[in-house]
């Protein structure tokens, strides 16, 4: 991960419930954002896992 991916995905916050993890925007699938998922994980907690997600753009 680079610094800036890393320093992106310590703001990420769980929602409301607890058991999502929203990345804000909107995004084409890339390697970029795949890693942001992937790490998105970490915002979980043991016991009370919590799931990334990004919306996608749509395309025409």
């Amino acid at each position: 991960m680079t610094p800036e991916q890393l320093e992106a995905v310590g703001k990420l916050r769980r929602s409301a419930e607890g058991r999502a993890v929203e990345l804000p925007g909107t995004y084409q699938p890339n390697d970029e954002v795949i890693t942001l998922l992937a790490a998105g994980f970490a915002r979980g907690a043991p016991g009370a896992p919590a799931v990334p997600y990004a919306r996608l753009e749509a395309t025409a």
